[in-house]
């Protein structure tokens, strides 16, 4: 991800040797001496909405970002800035603390509030237990930076989830910790690291991006009581992807997110071979299945978004693997609709027409891409 391009959001997977700071050991023997009772802690967030959350009291009389009855815990990190391309070693950073219940850092507390609130989506909506349903631990941090793309520490705009010695981490610039869709586009990562594994280039890698999307927007009705856009990052102050009008939005200058596969591009190797890029094509078929339109002179009648959200997450966890391709996820939505609601149902007539809208058949054979569009310049 090239941050002059706007789109803010990438999926890093990093393995290393994590070699632990004197700081980071205190506040790792902290947290385990952690009460695991549940206690209430409450702040402002970035949005200076005053929220309320779960920590727990350490034996030194500080308390704690660190929830610990969800699974195996939901706990929130400072890393101070540091570098993730050089100083690895000092990810996720030190727990996040407060001499009282009340918790200052704004960052910390949206970080920690939607963590716990993207926990409680999967396990309402689907009983999943955590990212890898199993209960493993939630890890948050905040003020993280990354020299390869800004020299400003507090002006790095992005965020990932990441796999740092087998501890996998929500990592959030200032900027990104304040939006629903976001933390909820994050940890879908991770829950599809866990289910099909989609390889992050190309068209499987697309899918990836397009599924974190689609459940981040399900997240975001369901932290906001219902209330819900199709639009990505617009609590950043300016909206990264457009799912319902996907070329309203530039991917960089001159050049707007595709709505069909005739406008796929691996933009010659970069970003992954157009993961981002091409996860708007996904992104336009889901908005199709939900809420139906007339796209490509194709007409879709909307199922809404409760079923669309169904159909792609079971898509992830029961069809898709590493490898799949725009055509087999077209397979997959279409065999979990049947499924569900059967050979002959509105549910299937929407999602084939939904593909059909956006050029994407049930082969690649079939597909088609205008060559003009395979290089960008």
């Amino acid at each position: 991800m090239n941050a002059h391009n706007g789109d803010m959001l990438k999926n890093m997977v990093q393995e290393s040797i994590l070699k632990v700071s004197e700081e980071q050991v205190e506040s790792l023997k902290e947290t385990k001496k952690s009460n695991s009772i549940s206690l209430t802690g409450t702040g402002k967030d970035d949005l200076g909405i005053t929220r309320t959350f779960g920590i727990s009291e350490q034996s030194n009389g500080k308390y704690a970002l660190a929830d610990y009855t969800r699974g195996q815990g939901i706990e929130t990190y400072d890393v101070n800035y540091r570098d993730i391309s050089f100083e690895e070693k000092y990810y996720p950073g030190i727990l996040a603390t407060s001499t009282s219940t009340t918790f200052n850092d704004p960052k910390a507390v949206s970080a920690h509030f939607l963590a716990t609130k993207v926990y409680d989506f999967y396990k309402d909506k689907y009983k999943r237990n955590s990212f890898d349903n199993k209960g493993k631990k939630v890890v948050s941090v905040v003020h993280a930076w990354d020299s390869g793309e800004t020299d400003d520490p507090k002006s790095w705009n992005n965020a990932c989830s990441a796999n740092v010695n087998n501890v996998s981490m929500l990592i959030y610039g200032d900027s990104m910790v304040r939006a629903f869709d976001i933390a909820g586009h994050e940890f879908t990562h991770s829950v599809t690291s866990s289910e099909s594994n989609l390889e992050f280039f190309g068209e499987s890698g697309a899918i990836n991006e397009a599924l974190s999307d689609i459940m981040g927007t399900a997240i975001e009705k369901y932290i906001n009581n219902g209330e819900f856009n199709w639009t990505i990052g617009e609590q950043l102050g300016s909206v990264l992807r457009n799912m319902k009008n996907p070329s309203s939005v530039n991917f960089f200058d001159g050049v707007p997110y595709p709505d069909d596969y005739s406008k796929y591009s691996d933009l010659n190797g970069e970003d992954n071979e157009g993961v981002h890029f091409n996860s708007s094509i996904i992104n336009k078929v889901a908005y199709l299945i939900a809420q139906g339109g007339t796209h490509n002179g194709v007409t879709v009648n909307g199922i809404g978004e409760d079923k669309m959200f169904d159909i792609f997450y079971y898509a992830n966890t029961d069809e898709l693997n590493m490898t799949s391709n725009f055509s087999e996820l077209r397979l997959a939505c279409l065999k979990v609709a049947t499924n569900k609601y059967g050979a002959n149902s509105i549910e299937v007539e929407a999602v084939q027409k939904a593909f059909d809208a956006a050029k994407i058949k049930g082969t690649v054979k079939e597909n088609e891409k205008t060559a003009e569009n395979q290089v960008l310049n």
